[in-house]
């Protein structure tokens, strides 16, 4: 799965949190996050079309939507925390795949840059998350959340 296709997981995962997540108070963070998440994701794209590289930032993103249905569907049966940290989890997972993108290969500037910024906005996301969780049940916030 690509970084694209990872970030685009990442919108339809905050989308369909704040979905049904009302009762937890994240309606309002998950939609926000599900907003420039894919501002990112399109900026992305967009910038991966205009150097004429084959890819989606939809790729799979049907096979892992559904997966994400499934465990948060899951999750968000067993309360706020459990949510928190299914969110934390895909967000760390998003956070290692950018880093590793940025570390492993020899980028364009453009998408370098694309990608720093993008990966700045998922740590900012994975702290609010483990704020978040600390306030829920004490976690220590170490990576990646216990579940």
């Amino acid at each position: 799965m690509s970084v694209a296709e990872t970030i685009a997981d990442s919108v339809a995962g905050y989308t369909h949190v704040g979905e049904r997540a009302h009762g937890f108070g994240l309606y309002a963070y998950c939609e926000h996050q599900a907003i420039e998440r894919g501002k990112h994701a399109r900026a992305l794209d967009r910038l991966i079309r205009e150097h004429g590289w084959h890819g989606d930032a939809g790729g799979t993103l049907l096979g892992s939507a559904h997966r994400l249905f499934i465990d948060l569907k899951l999750a968000i049966s067993h309360g706020e925390e459990a949510v928190l940290r299914e969110l934390h989890r895909g967000e760390a997972f998003l956070l290692d795949k950018i880093e590793a993108a940025l570390a492993g290969a020899r980028l364009d500037r453009a998408l370098a840059e694309a990608l720093r910024r993008i990966a700045q906005a998922v740590r900012e996301a994975v702290a609010e998350l483990a704020s978040r969780l600390r306030l829920v049940t004490g976690w220590d916030g170490a990576r990646p959340s216990p579940g």
